[in-house]
Protein backbone atom coordinates (compact mmCIF):
# COMPACT_ATOMS: atom_id res chain seq x y z
CA UNK A 1 0.00 0.00 0.00
CA UNK A 2 1.41 3.39 -1.05
CA UNK A 3 2.19 5.97 1.59
CA UNK A 4 -0.43 8.80 1.40
CA UNK A 5 2.24 11.38 2.37
CA UNK A 6 5.09 11.93 -0.10
CA UNK A 7 8.70 12.19 0.95
CA UNK A 8 8.75 15.92 0.10
CA UNK A 9 5.76 16.59 2.34
CA UNK A 10 7.37 14.60 5.13
CA UNK A 11 10.54 16.64 4.82
CA UNK A 12 8.54 19.90 4.80
CA UNK A 13 6.63 18.85 7.90
CA UNK A 14 9.84 17.88 9.63
CA UNK A 15 11.48 21.24 8.80
CA UNK A 16 8.56 23.52 9.64
CA UNK A 17 6.54 21.44 11.96
CA UNK A 18 2.77 21.25 11.94
CA UNK A 19 2.21 24.41 14.00
CA UNK A 20 4.74 26.46 12.03
CA UNK A 21 3.17 25.49 8.71
CA UNK A 22 -0.28 26.49 9.90
CA UNK A 23 1.01 29.82 11.20
CA UNK A 24 2.80 30.49 7.90
CA UNK A 25 -0.40 29.86 5.92
CA UNK A 26 -2.45 32.08 8.24
CA UNK A 27 0.15 34.87 8.08
CA UNK A 28 0.29 34.72 4.27
CA UNK A 29 -3.50 34.87 3.95
CA UNK A 30 -3.71 37.76 6.45
CA UNK A 31 -1.08 39.79 4.59
CA UNK A 32 -2.84 39.15 1.28
CA UNK A 33 -6.22 40.27 2.67
CA UNK A 34 -4.64 43.37 4.22
CA UNK A 35 -3.05 44.35 0.90
CA UNK A 36 -6.37 43.86 -0.93
CA UNK A 37 -8.25 46.01 1.63
CA UNK A 38 -5.67 48.83 1.49
CA UNK A 39 -5.63 48.88 -2.33
CA UNK A 40 -9.43 48.86 -2.46
CA UNK A 41 -9.70 51.74 0.03
CA UNK A 42 -7.18 53.83 -1.91
CA UNK A 43 -8.99 53.24 -5.21
CA UNK A 44 -12.33 54.15 -3.62
CA UNK A 45 -10.81 57.26 -2.04
CA UNK A 46 -9.43 58.44 -5.38
CA UNK A 47 -12.79 57.86 -7.07
CA UNK A 48 -14.60 59.88 -4.40
CA UNK A 49 -12.12 62.74 -4.65
CA UNK A 50 -12.38 62.90 -8.44
CA UNK A 51 -16.16 62.58 -8.49
CA UNK A 52 -18.26 65.73 -8.67
CA UNK A 53 -21.24 66.03 -6.44
CA UNK A 54 -22.12 64.22 -3.23
CA UNK A 55 -20.59 60.85 -2.36
CA UNK A 56 -24.05 59.29 -2.20
CA UNK A 57 -26.86 60.23 -4.62
CA UNK A 58 -29.24 62.87 -3.27
CA UNK A 59 -32.66 61.37 -2.66
CA UNK A 60 -31.43 57.78 -2.89
CA UNK A 61 -33.76 56.75 -0.05
CA UNK A 62 -36.75 58.65 -1.50
CA UNK A 63 -39.52 57.06 -3.58
CA UNK A 64 -38.68 56.53 -7.24
CA UNK A 65 -40.88 59.35 -8.57
CA UNK A 66 -39.51 61.83 -6.03
CA UNK A 67 -35.95 60.68 -6.75
CA UNK A 68 -36.42 61.34 -10.49
CA UNK A 69 -37.81 64.80 -9.77
CA UNK A 70 -34.88 65.62 -7.47
CA UNK A 71 -32.39 64.48 -10.12
CA UNK A 72 -34.13 66.55 -12.81
CA UNK A 73 -34.08 69.70 -10.65
CA UNK A 74 -30.40 69.24 -9.78
CA UNK A 75 -29.55 68.80 -13.48
CA UNK A 76 -31.43 71.98 -14.28
CA UNK A 77 -29.54 73.91 -11.59
CA UNK A 78 -26.21 72.82 -13.06
CA UNK A 79 -27.25 74.36 -16.40
CA UNK A 80 -28.21 77.77 -14.99
CA UNK A 81 -25.97 80.74 -15.78
CA UNK A 82 -26.11 84.11 -14.03
CA UNK A 83 -24.14 87.33 -14.38
CA UNK A 84 -24.68 89.22 -11.10
CA UNK A 85 -23.92 92.89 -10.54
CA UNK A 86 -20.18 93.29 -10.09
CA UNK A 87 -20.09 96.63 -8.24
CA UNK A 88 -22.41 98.32 -5.79
CA UNK A 89 -24.46 101.37 -6.68
CA UNK A 90 -22.01 103.77 -4.99
CA UNK A 91 -19.50 103.07 -7.77
CA UNK A 92 -21.95 103.05 -10.65
CA UNK A 93 -23.95 106.11 -9.58
CA UNK A 94 -21.95 108.38 -7.23
CA UNK A 95 -24.06 110.91 -5.36
CA UNK A 96 -21.75 113.92 -5.70
CA UNK A 97 -20.91 113.24 -9.34
CA UNK A 98 -17.36 112.12 -8.57
CA UNK A 99 -15.92 108.64 -8.73
CA UNK A 100 -13.93 106.67 -6.21
CA UNK A 101 -11.94 104.99 -8.97
CA UNK A 102 -9.32 107.73 -9.24
CA UNK A 103 -8.31 107.77 -5.60
CA UNK A 104 -4.60 107.03 -4.96
CA UNK A 105 -5.41 103.97 -2.86
CA UNK A 106 -7.19 102.36 -5.82
CA UNK A 107 -4.49 102.84 -8.45
CA UNK A 108 -3.59 99.16 -8.50
CA UNK A 109 -7.17 97.88 -8.77
CA UNK A 110 -8.56 100.69 -10.91
CA UNK A 111 -8.40 98.69 -14.14
CA UNK A 112 -10.30 95.78 -12.62
CA UNK A 113 -13.01 98.10 -11.35
CA UNK A 114 -13.51 99.60 -14.80
CA UNK A 115 -13.78 96.09 -16.21
CA UNK A 116 -16.44 95.22 -13.63
CA UNK A 117 -18.18 98.52 -14.33
CA UNK A 118 -18.29 97.59 -18.03
CA UNK A 119 -19.97 94.29 -17.14
CA UNK A 120 -22.63 96.19 -15.19
CA UNK A 121 -23.11 98.59 -18.10
CA UNK A 122 -23.81 95.68 -20.41
CA UNK A 123 -26.32 94.40 -17.87
CA UNK A 124 -28.26 97.66 -18.28
CA UNK A 125 -28.89 96.80 -21.93
CA UNK A 126 -29.93 93.27 -20.96
CA UNK A 127 -32.32 94.67 -18.33
CA UNK A 128 -33.84 97.03 -20.90
CA UNK A 129 -34.48 94.16 -23.31
CA UNK A 130 -35.98 92.02 -20.53
CA UNK A 131 -38.28 94.92 -19.60
CA UNK A 132 -39.67 94.93 -23.13
CA UNK A 133 -40.06 91.15 -23.39
CA UNK A 134 -38.27 88.26 -21.75
CA UNK A 135 -37.78 86.58 -25.13
CA UNK A 136 -35.27 89.33 -26.03
CA UNK A 137 -32.96 88.38 -23.15
CA UNK A 138 -29.59 86.77 -23.72
CA UNK A 139 -29.85 82.98 -23.81
CA UNK A 140 -27.80 80.50 -21.83
CA UNK A 141 -24.18 80.30 -23.07
CA UNK A 142 -24.90 82.88 -25.78
CA UNK A 143 -22.20 85.47 -26.41
CA UNK A 144 -22.92 89.19 -26.56
CA UNK A 145 -22.10 89.29 -30.27
CA UNK A 146 -24.45 86.41 -31.09
CA UNK A 147 -27.19 87.92 -28.93
CA UNK A 148 -27.10 91.41 -30.46
CA UNK A 149 -26.79 90.02 -33.98
CA UNK A 150 -29.85 87.80 -33.46
CA UNK A 151 -31.88 90.85 -32.40
CA UNK A 152 -31.30 92.34 -35.86
CA UNK A 153 -32.96 89.41 -37.60
CA UNK A 154 -36.49 87.98 -37.66
CA UNK A 155 -38.46 87.15 -35.62
CA UNK A 156 -37.12 89.84 -33.24
CA UNK A 157 -36.11 92.89 -35.33
CA UNK A 158 -35.53 94.89 -32.15
CA UNK A 159 -32.29 96.48 -33.37
CA UNK A 160 -32.28 97.74 -36.95
CA UNK A 161 -28.98 98.61 -38.52
CA UNK A 162 -25.96 99.49 -36.45
CA UNK A 163 -23.91 96.43 -37.38
CA UNK A 164 -20.65 98.33 -36.86
CA UNK A 165 -21.79 99.48 -33.43
CA UNK A 166 -22.71 95.93 -32.46
CA UNK A 167 -19.30 94.62 -33.49
CA UNK A 168 -17.57 97.42 -31.59
CA UNK A 169 -19.63 96.79 -28.45
CA UNK A 170 -18.89 93.06 -28.62
CA UNK A 171 -15.16 93.67 -29.18
CA UNK A 172 -14.90 96.03 -26.22
CA UNK A 173 -16.94 93.71 -24.01
CA UNK A 174 -14.60 90.82 -24.80
CA UNK A 175 -11.65 93.14 -24.20
CA UNK A 176 -12.94 94.12 -20.76
CA UNK A 177 -13.84 90.59 -19.75
CA UNK A 178 -11.14 88.37 -21.23
CA UNK A 179 -8.14 90.25 -22.61
CA UNK A 180 -5.07 91.32 -20.64
CA UNK A 181 -4.68 94.69 -22.36
CA UNK A 182 -5.38 97.78 -20.29
CA UNK A 183 -9.03 98.72 -19.84
CA UNK A 184 -9.25 102.07 -18.08
CA UNK A 185 -11.38 105.18 -17.95
CA UNK A 186 -11.06 106.06 -21.65
CA UNK A 187 -12.02 102.57 -22.78
CA UNK A 188 -14.93 102.47 -20.35
CA UNK A 189 -16.30 105.85 -21.47
CA UNK A 190 -16.25 104.72 -25.08
CA UNK A 191 -17.91 101.43 -24.19
CA UNK A 192 -20.60 103.18 -22.11
CA UNK A 193 -21.29 105.58 -24.99
CA UNK A 194 -21.73 102.68 -27.42
CA UNK A 195 -24.07 100.85 -25.03
CA UNK A 196 -26.19 104.01 -24.68
CA UNK A 197 -26.34 104.19 -28.47
CA UNK A 198 -27.63 100.62 -28.54
CA UNK A 199 -30.26 101.45 -25.93
CA UNK A 200 -31.40 104.49 -27.92
CA UNK A 201 -31.58 102.38 -31.07
CA UNK A 202 -33.84 99.90 -29.26
CA UNK A 203 -36.14 102.71 -28.07
CA UNK A 204 -36.51 103.96 -31.65
CA UNK A 205 -38.42 100.89 -32.77
CA UNK A 206 -39.82 99.29 -29.61
CA UNK A 207 -42.03 100.78 -26.92
CA UNK A 208 -40.31 100.41 -23.56
CA UNK A 209 -42.67 100.03 -20.56
CA UNK A 210 -42.43 103.06 -18.27
CA UNK A 211 -40.72 105.21 -20.91
CA UNK A 212 -42.17 108.46 -22.26
CA UNK A 213 -40.60 107.84 -25.67
CA UNK A 214 -43.03 106.44 -28.22
CA UNK A 215 -41.32 104.23 -30.76
CA UNK A 216 -41.78 105.12 -34.40
CA UNK A 217 -41.57 102.94 -37.46
CA UNK A 218 -40.01 104.71 -40.40
CA UNK A 219 -40.15 101.62 -42.59
CA UNK A 220 -43.92 101.46 -42.58
CA UNK A 221 -45.49 104.69 -43.85
CA UNK A 222 -48.89 105.67 -42.61
CA UNK A 223 -51.73 104.63 -44.86
CA UNK A 224 -54.36 107.29 -45.40
CA UNK A 225 -57.86 106.10 -45.97
CA UNK A 226 -59.96 107.86 -48.57
CA UNK A 227 -63.73 108.07 -48.56
CA UNK A 228 -65.50 107.93 -51.89
CA UNK A 229 -68.80 109.64 -52.23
Amino acid sequence: MADPVSNYDKKLLDDLGGVGLVMTIIFTISVGLLIVIIVKRQILRMLLLSKRGPHSPVGSDAPRSLGREISAQLQRISQLRMEPRMLSEQFNKPVDGTTNFDSPSDQYTRSYKYRMKAMDKMTELDDLLCTIDFKYSRKNKQSVREHLTSLQKPPYNVIRGGGDTINEVADMYEHARFETKEFGALQYRKFAYLVEQMKDRVRLYVNVPGSLIIAGNSNKPDKKTTIEY
